[in-house]
């Protein structure tokens, strides 16, 4: 039987050395200590770790977060991370926190097994603001802020999210983060000299957004479905608060379309890869297109609207195609770059190739 007790300082070490067996690289080597944590050992030997932070809200509630949970290879599929789940949410509870949450990549479907398990429930934007409170979104997301990752959390009753209200909200909200790049402009220092877009090119803007964002989605819903795989769309709300700052201080976009997954919580991911995959093909290819097509009427020196339109899809699409074609690891694993790698990995190649041709091309 596995031990399970409360992680020491002294054990920092050993935890640190099996993060990197756990995860890919380099991403194992990111992972820091927490104030608390719990340790599964098996015959003496350190075998799965949670780790966990606590922090107050604005009203004097405290949130406790299991910022990590990882198990050494070696003793996977021994059930030890339901058993870390339940005896870190018993020390939590015991630190008084009110409030206990996870962040799960969308894609991560044994970690959210695991959690499920333990009484947690994916939460979205409504369920944020009702039960932690709009004041307190921001302590919240620069917390859990990672693109692709959803708040989990436990004891509660999730409301039912609707998906076309969720892809309007990341249709206007990063054409509003495109129209602040394009003020702020290329330069730390651009706030000296605002470049204020003209209604012509905050028109072209929203529709490049709808554009490359609604093509792209288009393309994976249809493709997924063809394969027996129906999708829904999710926002990715937590990772707002980073793109705000990139295109404040580097007049660019961090383009955050959402992503498309199977409808229930309760999947598999071998078992929808083929389907997901086949989706990210295509839906990578769409902004291929739209990025290739604007290249060419912007060598054109088309004239008018057309023109500004041109330029909008290469503000969004160029930087979009760097983490659906190129970007496979963490944390941009939820972009369509790390499905196509996990397909077949020579055909990420070949896009990544393509990818950096198209986001390299020059007009």
């Amino acid at each position: 039987m596995p031990t399970i007790r409360e992680l020491f300082p002294d054990d920092w070490p050993a935890v640190q050395a099996m993060a990197q067996r756990s995860f890919p690289a380099p991403q194992g080597k990111f992972i820091r200590p927490t104030e608390e944590g719990t340790l599964a050992l098996v015959d003496d030997t350190p075998a799965a770790a949670a780790l966990l932070r606590t922090f107050p809200l604005r009203d004097g509630r405290r949130v406790g977060y299991i910022a990590w949970l990882f198990t050494d290879p070696a003793f996977q599929s021994q059930g030890l991370a339901k058993r870390l789940i339940a005896a870190s949410v018993a020390r939590l509870e015991d630190l008084g926190c009110r409030h206990i949450l996870t962040d799960i990549e969308g894609h991560n479907t044994a970690s959210a097994f695991s959690f499920v398990g333990n009484g947690f429930r994916r939460i979205g934007f409504a369920d944020q603001w009702r039960i932690i409170g709009p004041s307190n979104l921001p302590r919240l997301w620069l917390r859990t802020v990672d693109p692709g990752h959803f708040i989990w959390m436990r004891d509660v009753n999730p409301a039912l999210p609707r998906p076309d209200l969720q892809r309007l909200s990341t249709w206007g909200i990063n054409w509003l983060f495109a129209l602040t790049a394009t003020l702020f402009g290329t330069s730390l220092l651009s706030f000296i000299s605002l470049n204020r877009p003209s209604g012509t090119d905050a028109l072209a803007l929203l529709l490049g957004v709808v554009l490359v964002f609604g093509f792209r989605e288009a393309a994976m819903r249809m493709t997924a479905k063809a394969k027996g795989w129906p999708l829904e769309y999710r926002i990715w709300d937590s990772a707002f608060i980073f793109a705000l700052p990139v295109a404040v201080l580097f007049g660019k976009l961090f383009p955050l379309p959402g992503g498309l997954y199977p409808r229930q919580d309760r999947w598999r991911y071998p078992d929808a890869l083929p389907a997901l995959g086949l989706a990210a093909v295509a839906g990578t290819i769409s902004v291929m297109a739209l990025v290739a097509l604007s290249l060419v009427v912007s060598r054109m020196q088309v004239q008018g609207f057309m023109q500004a339109l041109a330029s909008a899809v290469l503000f969004i699409g160029k930087p979009l195609l760097l983490f659906d074609s190129i970007l496979a690891f963490p944390p941009f694993s939820c972009f369509n770059a790390r499905r196509i790698f996990d397909l077949h990995r020579g055909l990420w190649a070949g896009f990544a190739v393509l990818g950096a041709i198209l986001f390299l091309w020059r007009i």
